[in-house]
């Protein structure tokens, strides 16, 4: 069974429509999938009303982009109902605080290296579903900023001035669980971006997490040493929770593949994977 449960369309920050995302889903020979677009449930729920019989099993995502009191960190929610629920409120406000931040972004780069961007250009960020940073790195690219994506984030986005308390990891967990989905942090050891999280602070996070409701961990993932795969996965065993494997494909906006979980190729699924995938069929999704 091949899966791969973290993967972004352009809804969010990823190059491929739902469209053409699930058409590759079909190409790849994908089981099970999920559609966790940051901060937004419309491609999710366009990929719904694209399936067919026979289709691979779909299971509705989003992955939050929150902090705590230990900084940034992302929070995958799963199998959450459809129709008006705290996901949806959440993704809302988020959504809004994100095209609050475009003008910050560009005022920053603007006033901090000289980068001009013009009306037309601020517009056609915002036209944009869910705008963040490679939005804005590629139309640096298309001015001559900057030579490539991972240049115009690490070069000159690493370090934009907070404006306005960001979605609290808490509040994002209960609005899924709230929503009657699976709250699971996504990618624990790299937080956000590149940076790298150690034992102490990880287990601090999961413990303040559980006492909201967190269910899992994200212990597949695809740039995963065997170290830190390792780490996750004790973790996630000693705290008792669920398990999930996903690739964080973007299509060309990173060089990672779809289905690129780190999962062996051949063997049986590890069994709280399993059980997350029965989690989330007893909610009626991915069955």
């Amino acid at each position: 069974m091949r899966i791969d449960l973290h993967m972004h369309s352009t809804a969010s920050d990823g190059t491929d429509t739902p469209e053409a995302l699930l058409a590759k889903v079909r190409e790849e020979g994908l089981d099970i999938f999920a559609l966790t677009d940051h901060d937004t449930y419309v491609g999710a729920s366009k990929i719904q009303s694209l399936l067919k019989p026979g289709d691979p099993r779909f299971i509705p995502g989003i992955e939050f982009s929150c902090e705590d009191e230990d900084g940034k960190c992302h929070l995958l929610g799963y199998a959450y109902r459809s129709g008006e629920t705290p996901v949806r409120r959440v993704a809302r406000e988020s959504h809004e605080r994100r095209l609050r931040k475009v003008d910050v972004r560009l005022k920053y780069l603007r006033d901090t290296y000289g980068f001009h961007f013009d009306e037309s250009d601020r517009q056609s960020l915002l036209a944009q579903s869910n705008p963040g940073k490679p939005h804005i790195a590629r139309l640096m690219m298309g001015k001559g900023f900057a030579s490539s994506i991972s240049e115009a984030i690490d070069l000159y986005m690493g370090h934009f001035p907070k404006t306005e308390k960001p979605l609290d990891a808490g509040e994002a967990v209960r609005a899924v669980r709230e929503s009657g989905g699976i709250p699971v942090l996504a990618h624990p050891v790299y937080g956000s971006g590149n940076s790298h999280l150690g034992r102490e602070l990880l287990e601090r996070r999961i413990r303040r997490l559980l006492r909201e409701g967190l269910m899992g961990l994200e212990t597949w993932y695809s740039t995963y040493t065997a170290g830190e795969r390792a780490l996750v996965t004790e973790l996630a065993e000693t705290f008792g929770l669920l398990q999930s494997a996903g690739s964080d494909y973007h299509g060309k906006n990173k060089t990672i593949l779809l289905g690129q979980t780190g999962l062996p190729e051949q063997g049986e699924l590890p069994e709280p994977l399993l059980r997350l995938l029965e989690e989330c069929r007893s909610r009626g999704w991915g069955a």
